[in-house]
């Protein structure tokens, strides 16, 4: 028999056996519960649901009505409350939604752009002289090149120009 007391905000499991437990079905339960599960997100809307799945699943879980910008909130199994607050901005809330910040360069056709990001950001994907822009709150800052830019090399959230746009500094004597 189980059973499952909530109480106060925290959840106890106690059990009993009974005359027909046998040792294969102690031992195979013994196994599953050595055994790693997937309980899905570490996350509850709220902090008395994450209270109590913080302690059924003994692991820390996000509390999401209090996730911000720059911070994030958890309940952990021994009933406790964390907070852990960052320097700058982690996330950016898109269609009501939290969305962690994401810099990885993709072709949007004219440009190329972060996946997130905090502000509106446009790098040369080449074509054209416009280097990059940030554009955030109705105000833009851009870089442009007097020369057409060739398409850069991309890998994840860098854009390389090729070796021949470099320019050297030389010294002189």
């Amino acid at each position: 028999m189980l059973v499952l007391a909530l109480a106060g905000g925290a959840l106890t499991v106690g059990g009993q056996a009974t005359a027909d437990d046998t040792s294969s079905d102690a031992t195979a339960t013994a196994a599953a519960a050595a055994e790693p599960r997937d309980f899905g997100p570490a996350e509850a809307d709220n902090e008395n649901t994450a209270r109590v799945l913080a302690q059924a699943e003994n692991r820390r879980i996000e509390i999401l009505a209090e996730r911000t910008e720059t911070s994030s909130a958890y309940a952990n199994p021994d009933g406790s409350l964390t907070t852990e607050a960052f320097a700058a901005q982690i996330r950016v809330k898109q269609d009501g939604k939290w969305k962690d910040i994401d810099t990885t360069l993709s072709d949007t056709g004219a440009d190329l752009t972060p996946e997130t990001a905090v502000a509106r950001i446009a790098v040369s994907d080449g074509g054209d002289t416009d280097l990059a822009s940030v554009s955030d709150g109705g105000k833009t800052f851009g870089l442009g090149w007097q020369d057409t830019l060739p398409a850069p090399h991309v890998d994840g959230d860098t854009a390389t120009p090729p070796r021949t746009h470099w320019v050297r500094a030389r010294r002189s004597r």
